[in-house]
C-alpha cells in the first residue's frame, strides 16, 4: 500500500546571480490517510517552500533539482502546471500562515470560493454558493451568510483565517 503523499530526498534550489542558493536539502517523510503532519523550524528553514514544493506553486528562481513528490501513488512533482491545477485545491490544499496574502483584496469571500469549486466540480453557481456557506458554518465563522458578501479586509485575522480553512475544506 502507498502512502498517501511521499516526499523523497526533496532538494530545492533558487538560482541567483552569484549562484543557486539551496533552500530545501534531502527532506524525506511520509503521510498516510487520518495522519497529520507538522513542519517546524526556524524562520527561513524552509517549512514554506517544502508545501510550496509540494503543491507545485514554488515561483522562479525557485526549482526541485532532486528528489520527487508522490500523491495517492502518483509522482506530482513531474506534473505539468496544466495537470496539477486540477488536483490542486481539490485534491490537496495549503493553508498558508497569511491569509491577506492568500485572499485577493479585490472579491468577496463569496465569490473566491464560488470561483474555487466552479474551478473544479461541474456544479451551478448557486450549489457552489451554498457549497460555500456550509463550510464558512463548519468552520464556525459567525453570520456567514453576511460574510459570503464581505472583502478579506472586513474580517478579522482569525476569521481570515477560518475562511482559507473552509475553501481548503471544499
Amino acid at each position: 500500500m502507498s502512502h498517501l503523499l511521499e516526499v523523497k530526498d526533496l532538494e530545492v534550489k533558487f538560482a541567483l546571480r552569484f549562484g543557486d542558493i539551496t533552500a530545501i536539502d534531502g527532506a524525506s517523510f511520509t503521510l498516510d490517510k487520518g495522519e497529520r503532519l507538522g513542519l517546524v523550524g526556524e524562520s527561513g528553514a524552509g517549512k514554506s517552500v517544502t508545501g510550496f514544493s509540494i503543491i507545485n506553486l514554488i515561483s522562479k528562481p525557485g526549482f526541485i533539482s532532486r528528489g520527487s513528490i508522490w500523491f495517492e501513488g502518483n509522482e506530482i512533482s513531474k506534473y505539468s502546471d496544466a495537470r496539477m491545477r486540477k488536483i490542486r485545491g481539490d485534491r490537496i490544499a495549503m493553508i498558508f500562515q497569511d491569509p491577506m496574502m492568500t485572499l485577493n483584496p479585490v472579491f468577496t469571500i463569496g465569490y473566491q470560493m464560488v470561483e474555487t469549486l466552479l474551478a473544479h466540480r461541474n456544479i451551478s453557481k448557486s450549489k457552489a454558493r451554498a457549497i460555500a456557506l456550509e463550510k464558512l458554518k463548519k468552520v464556525h465563522i459567525p453570520s456567514p451568510e453576511e460574510r459570503l458578501d464581505q472583502y478579506p479586509h472586513e474580517l478579522s485575522g482569525g476569521m481570515r483565517q477560518r475562511v482559507i480553512i473552509a475553501i481548503a475544506l471544499l
